[in-house]
């Protein structure tokens, strides 16, 4: 008898491990880690898309911008607006800052931003295209 409890409990462990890992691996935010990594083969992916594709004029608030852009690159590619998480980066709260590598110079503008995800670069060429770029975290 005792045997059986035993095997029965067993067998409700591994049943639970089982349905939760269906549950982890099921989850938006991987799916869309799937989609953005072509599974797991890049750990950086590039992005390119017209800039002014926007029903809102972001005018100087290119954080904002660089977020929007983010997400519809990623609904392009078929992750789910509730897939990725601005506000969590690897340490907890995220970071996100737009900045001029060249002061003087408006097109040297790039945007940092992490995610749940992994951390975007955001950049504009002077064609009215955005450049992003995807990397995961280590």
């Amino acid at each position: 008898m005792k045997l059986s409890r035993f095997i029965l409990l067993k067998i409700a462990i591994v049943s639970y491990l089982l349905v939760e890992s269906v549950v982890v691996v099921a989850s938006p935010e991987h799916d869309c880690y799937l989609l953005i990594t072509n599974n797991y083969e890049k750990d950086s992916v590039h992005f390119s898309r017209q800039a002014k594709d926007s029903d809102r004029d972001y005018g100087k608030d290119y954080l904002g911008n660089a977020f929007y852009i983010i997400k519809d690159v990623l609904a392009q590619i078929g992750c789910s607006a509730d897939s990725v998480n601005f506000g969590k980066g690897p340490d907890g709260k995220s970071k996100s800052r737009c900045e001029k590598i060249v002061p003087e110079i408006n097109s040297s503008r790039v945007c940092y931003i992490e995610s749940n995800l992994g951390y975007f670069y955001v950049s504009w060429n002077q064609m009215d295209s955005a450049n992003v770029v995807f990397n995961r975290w280590d």
